[in-house]
């Protein structure tokens, strides 16, 4: 199984497909809530009620509203961002990874995971915001943070990946390729 999804995922055509379904959900989340100025990630990161409470009094009801009616693509997303970091993980990896890598390849997956915790569980808290519960709040900035933590760690794996790369295709280039030359 871990094979075909790892053959499957590093493929151009699905990282190009999944990286433009991913960039155009998050542009498509992004929306109307220009005059406010906190983010969806200042939510995700609430922790405490009073925290959630403010960006939800920042956000206005038409925020909240534009919120909870575009979540439903918070359902997609994750699928797009998990297929698309895990097949440029592949993609640079090449042959299949060895303990770390696998660890690496399998962290988008788990981020989306988190993120569907999180998701529901601001849906779950949002049927009743005049009594907005401590410990979802705290759960769901638990899952929230550890989602970005994954997330952080793939693109240091990857940024890690494309800096190695380089170099040895400098090191190859100055060293004449790897291979000694001998004078006659």
């Amino acid at each position: 199984m871990f094979d075909v999804l790892y053959r499957t995922l590093r493929r151009p055509p699905i990282i190009v497909l999944t990286g433009v379904i991913a960039f155009v959900l998050l542009w498509r989340m992004s929306g109307s809530r220009e005059s406010s100025s906190a983010s969806v990630i200042a939510l995700q990161l609430a922790f405490t009620p009073e925290n959630f409470q403010a960006v939800l009094d920042d956000w206005g009801a038409a925020g909240v509203a534009h919120f909870q009616s575009t979540i439903w693509l918070d359902y997609l997303y994750p699928i797009a961002y998990a297929a698309f970091l895990a097949g440029l993980v592949a993609a640079l990896r090449r042959e299949r990874p060895q303990a770390p890598w696998q660890a690496v390849f399998l962290m988008p997956m788990a981020a989306a995971i988190l993120d569907y915790i999180e998701n529901t569980l601001h849906l779950i808290i949002l049927t009743d915001t005049a009594h907005l519960s401590a410990p979802l709040i705290a759960l769901a900035s638990v899952a929230a943070a550890l989602k970005w933590g994954l997330i952080a760690l793939v693109f240091l794996a990857i940024l890690f990946s494309l800096v190695s790369r380089v170099w040895r295709a400098m090191r190859a280039t100055t060293t004449g390729g790897g291979h000694t030359s001998r004078p006659q």
